[in-house]
């Protein structure tokens, strides 16, 4: 019984020491150094009316900072429908050149994003190649 009481504390820290590191957004890479994927891109108190996965070729890429944060936009193009997303980050979350090198990928390969419908925006949570 006393090792039930010493190890719950211990397993509780461990527990929310593991959220609270995946809650921040972060990039992974191939082989080869190239972005692969972009994770944890949605923000905390988001209403989210509707999610859903989409994929497509990403275009029409464009940025602009705001104080401490920066503002990324692009459409994926699914074919016969086009999506405008949408995500914010702190400026040091994840590089800038790492978010350009999977969007800006002059239509070589398709993405997966899955998105958050929030006020007739697609907020993007996870974005994949």
């Amino acid at each position: 019984m006393k090792r039930l009481t010493y190890i719950t504390p211990i397993l509780i820290v461990l527990l929310l020491s593991l959220a609270i590191a995946q809650s921040r957004p972060y990039a992974k890479y191939n082989g080869d150094g190239e972005t692969i994927g972009l994770f944890n891109l949605g923000r905390n108190g988001i209403d989210c009316r509707d999610r859903q996965a989409m994929s497509g070729t990403a275009s029409g890429f464009r940025y602009r900072a705001i104080d401490t944060e920066v503002e990324y936009n692009f459409t994926l193009d699914m074919g016969r429908r086009r999506r405008f997303i949408g995500f914010r980050l702190d400026r040091d979350a994840i590089p800038q050149k790492d978010v350009e090198n999977l969007l800006i990928n002059n239509r070589r390969f398709r993405i997966t994003v899955a998105g958050c419908l929030n006020g007739g925006v697609w907020n993007a949570e996870k974005i994949t190649r």
